[in-house]
């Protein structure tokens, strides 16, 4: 009798720095009487946003049929310090193993949220991806 599923519990902690920027260039026009004054104005803001974030999850496959196909998953959720940071990501997929390694094509979802003084910046990145696993 063989396994079908194989999982494993993780623990760590995700770094995330996030750098948002904004050049802003603009014409002020005011008038005095008869006459239009113009002005120029330009300005740069950027903001850095850091935070290391403890994450609990789990990863792992089920083998399907006792076959050479699996479904590959992963699923991680991250809350920082202050109550507005949180991230998170899932994986699902299928795949095949083979004798030298793994093949799978899977669908990824990322998400981070960080809050501060210098505003509240959201994040989602998602899509389908292919990866190749080399047995040693």
């Amino acid at each position: 009798m063989t396994t079908a599923l194989y999982a494993d519990a993780l623990f760590g902690v995700r770094y995330i720095s996030s750098t948002t920027s904004a050049n802003v260039n603009s014409v002020i026009t005011t008038t005095q009487g008869k006459r239009v004054i113009k002005q120029a104005a330009t300005g740069y803001y950027s903001a850095t946003q850091s935070e290391a974030s403890p994450i609990i999850g789990l990863k792992g496959r089920y083998r399907i049929n006792e076959s050479e196909w699996f479904l590959p998953f992963y699923v991680d959720v991250g809350q920082g310090f202050d109550a507005d940071n949180l991230t998170w990501q899932a994986l699902g997929g299928v795949g095949y193993a083979f004798s030298w390694g793994d093949v799978a094509l899977t669908y990824r979802a990322m998400y981070f949220e960080l809050g501060g003084s210098q505003g509240l910046t959201k994040y989602s990145n998602y899509g389908p991806q292919l990866g190749i696993t080399i047995n040693f």
